[in-house]
C-alpha cells in the first residue's frame, strides 16, 4: 500500500519545474559519415512542422536520407508503428493504455516515448475580443455539451463579455477525432465530457485559426505554434478563484531564454501544458536503427531545440532532455510506472 501511495505522489506531484530548467548542457549534434535510409513519420498533426524542419536539418548532414511525413492526426500513429509502416509515431499525447496493450500484444516489449518539446495547449479567441481569460470551469461550459466539469452552460458572449460581442452565439471551432489535441483537451479541459454538435472541427490546425481570426464570434483550440496575426491566446485557471495564468509572462517577454519567458509551461502552471512525443518500436536489449537513433539525437541536441523554438514551442528543460538521451541506450526499458 505505502508502495502504490508514493507512486501515485511522484505522478501526482512531480512539477515540471524540478526536473530543471538548465539548457546549458544541451549536447551538439555530431553528424555520422555514410548514413543511409528513410526516416518516416506517421501520426501528429501539431508536429508536422516541426518534424519537418528537423527533417530539413537533418538532411544538410545526411543528404542521402529520405525523410517521408505523414501528418493525419495522433491516433493514426500507433496502429502506423505497429504494423511496421513507420519507425517514428509522432504524438501530440501519451498513447493510451489500450494502444500500449496492442503494441505489447504483438511485440512482447512496450514502445519507447521521448519527449521531444513542450507545448502549451491554447485557447484563441479574435484579436478584437475584450476577453483576457478563462477558467477550465467555464471553458468546459463553452465547449461541452455534458458540463462534465461541473460549470453552467455557456452559449452566448453575454456570459463573458460587455458590449457589441455580448449579443452573439458563441462559433465554436476544433480539432478532428484523429487529433491528439482534440483528445488532450477533451480529457483536461472537458473532464472527459462530449463536445457540442455545433462545434466546426477540422483537420489542419492553421484552419482553427483561421476560422477564428475570420469570425469575432469564435473561439477555438489548438497548439502554441498556431499563433498567428488576428487572433491572442487567453490565460487560463485552474479554479474560480486562482488568478488567470497566460502562457508566456510579460516582464521576461524579451528574455532570449524561453524557459523564463514560459515558466508557467514548464512549471506546469498553465493549466493545459503538455508535452510533445514521438514514439519508437525499440526492444530493450537493442539498439535502434542508425538512421533513427542519429535522427533523434539531432532532436535532442542544441540544434534540434533550436528548432523547436523557432517553430513556436518550447524547448525541453535541460534535465528532461538528458533523461531522454538515456532511451536511446540498448539496456534502456521503459519504467511505465514513474515519469520518464
Amino acid at each position: 500500500m505505502k508502495q502504490i501511495i508514493l507512486i501515485t505522489c511522484l505522478l501526482v506531484l512531480t512539477p515540471l519545474l524540478a526536473l530543471a530548467s538548465d539548457r546549458s548542457s544541451y549536447p551538439q549534434y555530431l553528424p555520422a559519415k555514410n548514413i543511409s535510409g528513410s526516416i518516416n513519420a506517421v501520426g501528429s498533426e501539431t508536429l508536422e512542422p516541426l518534424v519537418r524542419l528537423w527533417g530539413e536539418k537533418f538532411k544538410t548532414h545526411h543528404p542521402s536520407v529520405e525523410i517521408f511525413i505523414e501528418a493525419k492526426g495522433s491516433a493514426t500513429a500507433p496502429p502506423a508503428l505497429i504494423s511496421g509502416n513507420t519507425n517514428l509515431a509522432a504524438m501530440s499525447r501519451k498513447m493510451t493504455g489500450k494502444e500500449v496493450v496492442d503494441f505489447e500484444a504483438k511485440f512482447r516489449y512496450k514502445p519507447v516515448f521521448f519527449r521531444v518539446a513542450l507545448d502549451a495547449l491554447s485557447v484563441y479567441v479574435n484579436e478584437n475580443n475584450p476577453l483576457k481569460g478563462l477558467t477550465l470551469k467555464q471553458l468546459d461550459g463553452i465547449f461541452s455539451s455534458t458540463q462534465s466539469c461541473g460549470g453552467d452552460d455557456i452559449s452566448n458572449w453575454g456570459a463573458l463579455v460587455f458590449g457589441s460581442l455580448a449579443t452573439r452565439p458563441i462559433h465554436l471551432y476544433g480539432r478532428d477525432a484523429l487529433s491528439g489535441t482534440h483528445a488532450y483537451f477533451k480529457r483536461k479541459a472537458l473532464c472527459g465530457g462530449e463536445f457540442k454538435s455545433d462545434i466546426r472541427v477540422f483537420r489542419d490546425q492553421n484552419d482553427v485559426i483561421s476560422a477564428v481570426a475570420n469570425n469575432e464570434a469564435g473561439i477555438g483550440y489548438c497548439g502554441l505554434g498556431c499563433r498567428r496575426s488576428g487572433v491572442k491566446v487567453l490565460a487560463l485557471a485552474h479554479h474560480d478563484d486562482d488568478a488567470f495564468v497566460p502562457y508566456y509572462l510579460e516582464k521576461y517577454k524579451d528574455d532570449p531564454d524561453p524557459m523564463k519567458r514560459h515558466a508557467t509551461v514548464v512549471s506546469g502552471k498553465y493549466p493545459l501544458s503538455r508535452f510533445l512525443y514521438i514514439y519508437v518500436n525499440k526492444p530493450s536489449k537493442a539498439k535502434l536503427p542508425l538512421v533513427v537513433e542519429k535522427f533523434l539525437r539531432l532532436v535532442l541536441s542544441t540544434q534540434g531545440q533550436q528548432v523547436v523554438e523557432e517553430a513556436g514551442y518550447i524547448p525541453l528543460p535541460g534535465k528532461i532532455l538528458r533523461r531522454q538521451l538515456k532511451k536511446l541506450e540498448a539496456g534502456y526499458v521503459p519504467r511505465w510506472w514513474l515519469i520518464d
